[in-house]
């Protein structure tokens, strides 16, 4: 899959045409995978290369939205995608002159004459263009004066409720791990690049694998989860069972404020330094506490570490 992270997608209008999924498809959860289903349907009935097109930065990043977080980074958007089979993503530069660009001519100049679209898929809600007055309806009456095809995809409904990116937002931050899974069809997750911390956790009988979690990613309430961790290299991949405490660390932290991915994997104890490490989230165990000593720490933590056991052994996901 090619990955392109600006606004030089000339080279992908082979003349072959291609099928093109617009939006943002932040967490990728059963709505975008809806989305994603027609653009294949289309694309291999036609012999079209499917191409999805988002974003980069978030619109609500770009704007400076108070409180906003992404549910993925690009780099995991960019991972589901390549499983899923995608043969372009595109990171489209979102900057002020895109921003004020009036979505017919982005539609055109863009989608239809620089990406060469044969067919464009979009969700029934889509809003785009300057002051978000574009609207999939708009799209498709384009599309039919300009010669390519619109695929406007139905809402994907949960226990009653559409879901949407705002939804899965709000269970990431109810810590309700369970809904996350059914709504995103994966785990919650929070990848990062595996570092040397303070080796605290070695000294005191439970090692842990560290990551700094994604300045603008959204993250669960703090405390510790029942997680696994997937780490990455250029052989493969391997999971692991463990438990993760996001957060401060405030028994330990003397005034710190970084925020902290610590875990730690049953059976496990492997250098992965500099890896990429996957960190699922499947199921809250406990919030955070400050508590009066290393001492009293540690017998808590042993506790959630069997508390971990106990309900692998149950769910027997990996």
């Amino acid at each position: 899959m090619r990955h392109i992270r600006s606004n030089n997608i000339d080279d992908i209008n082979t003349g072959r045409g291609c099928a093109v999924m617009l939006g943002n498809f932040d967490g990728m959860h059963m709505g975008h995978l809806a989305l994603y289903a027609a653009l294949e349907e289309v694309a291999q009935a036609q012999g079209l290369e499917k191409v999805v097109l988002s974003f980069d930065p978030h619109p609500m990043i770009y704007k400076g939205v108070t409180g906003f977080g992404l549910l993925l980074s690009g780099g995991e958007k960019a991972r589901i995608l390549r499983e899923l089979g995608a043969d372009a993503f595109i990171e489209y530069p979102f900057d002020h002159n895109l921003r004020n660009t009036p979505p017919e001519e982005f539609i055109m100049s863009v989608v239809a004459s620089r990406l060469g679209a044969k067919v464009v898929v979009v969700g029934d809600d889509y809003r785009f263009g300057k002051d978000r007055s574009g609207s999939a309806a708009q799209i498709q009456k384009l599309g039919a004066v300009h010669g390519f095809d619109v695929r406007i995809a139905e809402p994907v409904m949960y226990g009653g409720e559409r879901v949407c990116s705002s939804l899965v937002r709000a269970c990431v931050l109810a810590h309700d791990m369970p809904k996350c899974y059914a709504l995103m069809t994966r785990p919650y997750q929070i990848s990062g690049v595996v570092e040397h911390g303070r080796k605290l956790g070695r000294r005191l009988g439970f090692p842990t694998i560290n990551i700094s979690p994604p300045r603008e990613k959204v993250l669960p309430p703090y405390g510790v989860y029942l997680t696994s961790a997937t780490i990455l290299s250029p052989e493969g991949q391997h999971s692991y069972e463990g438990i993760t405490n996001i957060g401060t660390n405030p028994t330990v932290s003397e005034g710190e404020t970084a925020v902290k991915c610590e875990t730690f994997l049953y059976d496990f104890n492997e250098k992965v330094y500099g890896r990429e490490a996957v960190i699922s989230f499947y199921q809250n165990i406990r919030g955070e506490r400050k508590f009066p000593d290393e001492h009293v720490m540690t017998r808590q933590v042993n506790i959630d570490i069997e508390t971990g056991r106990e309900l692998w052994k149950k769910l027997e996901l990996l």
